[in-house]
Order: C-alpha cells, then sequence, then structure tokens
C-alpha cells in the first residue's frame, strides 16, 4: 500500500463498520478495491474479528487498514500484530502525539514497538528476525486523523514526522468541532481541509479523505488525496436497498 502511495497512485477503499464479515472483505477485493478500512473505533470488533477480517484481506490481495480506537501503544502493538498493513488513529492533536504514533508502531531504530516476532508478518516467526523488523518497519502505514479545529493549526508539524504517511480529514467531528455538527461542505470545514492538504503537500506527505459521490472525489483528488473511502458495507447496502425496494414497490403498484 505505502508503495502504492509513493508512486502517486490513487487508491480506493471502503469500509468495515458493524458486520466483522469475511465475505465482506473478501468482495470488495473481487470488486477491485485497493484498501478496507477496519472500524475498531466506532464498532464492537474484538482483536479476533480483527484477525479474521486481516486474513480474509490477504486472501484477495486487499490491504487491510485499521482505525483503532485510541492513540495506545498495545492497541498499536496488537492491531499489527493481527496482521494490519497500516493504522488509522483518532483525533491526533499535535505533533507529540504523532511522534508516539511512530515510536509505538515501529521497531527500533525508528521505535520501540513491542517484538515478539511471531505474528503474521514474520511468517509466525519463519522469517529471519532482522529481515522482519525492517520490513515491517519499511512497509506499515501510519495515517493519522485530523478532526479537530486545533490539530488543523499543528497539521504541518503533524505532518513533519519522519513515520507518519498520511494525514486523514475526518470531517464529520471537524464539523462539530467548528460548531457545525453534519455539515461536512460547510465552509469552515472546507478551509480547514484545504489547510491540511496544503500542509501535506509542503511536508511530502499525502492527504486521505471519505468522499460521498463522484464529484466528492474530484474535490478531493484536485487537493491532492490519493487515498479515498468511498462507501461503508452499512452505506451500500442501505443504498442498494432503497433502490431494490423502490423498484419493486413501484412494480407492485404500492410506493408506500
Amino acid at each position: 500500500m505505502k508503495a502504492k502511495i509513493e508512486r502517486k497512485k490513487v487508491l480506493w477503499g471502503a469500509s468495515v463498520t458493524r458486520v466483522p464479515a469475511a465475505p465482506i472483505v473478501e468482495l470488495y477485493g473481487m470488486m477491485g478495491l485497493d484498501f478496507v478500512w477496519i472500524d475498531m473505533e466506532h464498532s464492537d470488533f474484538s482483536f479476533r474479528d480483527l484477525s479474521a477480517l486481516t486474513c480474509a484481506a490477504r486472501s484477495v490481495g486487499i490491504s487491510p487498514l485499521v482505525r483503532i480506537a485510541e492513540n495506545d501503544p498495545k492497541r498499536i502493538m496488537k492491531s499489527l500484530e493481527c496482521g494490519a498493513d497500516g493504522l488509522v488513529i483518532p483525533d491526533v492533536r499535535n505533533a507529540e502525539e504523532a511522534g508516539k504514533i511512530v515510536q509505538a508502531a515501529k521497531f527500533f531504530p525508528l521505535g520501540m514497538r513491542g517484538l515478539a516476532g511471531s505474528d503474521i508478518k514474520s511468517r509466525y516467526g519463519l522469517v529471519d528476525l532482522k529481515t522482519y523488523m525492517a520490513q515491517t518497519n519499511n512497509q506499515t502505514l501510519l495515517v493519522a486523523q485530523i478532526e479537530h479545529k486545533d490539530a488543523v493549526q499543528q497539521a504541518e508539524k503533524i505532518a513533519s514526522i519522519d513515520g507518519i504517511d498520511l494525514l486523514f480529514v475526518g470531517r464529520m467531528d471537524l464539523s462539530q468541532s467548528f460548531g457545525q455538527p453534519g455539515q461536512m461542505t460547510h465552509p469552515l470545514v472546507d478551509e480547514a481541509t484545504v489547510k491540511v492538504a496544503a500542509a501535506c503537500k509542503n511536508q511530502g506527505k499525502g492527504v486521505a479523505l471519505a468522499v460521498g459521490s463522484p464529484e466528492d472525489a474530484k474535490k478531493a483528488i484536485s487537493l491532492g488525496a490519493r487515498f479515498l473511502v468511498i462507501a461503508s458495507e452499512m452505506s451500500l447496502m442501505r443504498a442498494r436497498l432503497q433502490e431494490v425496494l423502490s423498484k419493486y414497490r413501484e412494480a407492485s403498484g404500492n410506493e408506500a
């Protein structure tokens, strides 16, 4: 996933937010998505669920990205040991917090992540330890989520931290921070998004966004976004069911 980002390729993904089912992840991969966003912040998923979902992702060649519940070293370590290719850390407010992410997620000499050497990325101990550490340090994607107006002001310092690859603008919480809850296209939110994107460009880092339409995606890409979340399993089911049910009701003469 990091290699694709470095080639300036646009990566498309969808999230799993409520239903920890392997077939959903497998279908995402079969349909050609680049990554699955596994949400451990707003769900009741367990680490056992997470291991099953990352296994499903590997089976179809899609990268598992995990949004953890909080910036906690043990959660970071365990999520990576469950097979995550990268992590999204919510509500990062400043460079100090970003630095702690890197320390917890990277092995020596880049950080001090807990070392066991027996997870899936080491092929359960079959890979030479030094090789495993170097490969994991190089391949693990770290995404700091910008969700508060204070973090917008610190965006360039956050993006400057070595080891942070992307800043993800969480426009829902950001709108609430500005006193405009749910208004993700409010001028204050738009202005903040542009500011974060500029900070990323200045620091040679990527910006990521969740988008709700092709037009929204075009706008995000024009800002430099190359990492886009386009849907969740719930939004996909909701939209398709609404469409199908409406057609059946129309066909039956009952549109109520």
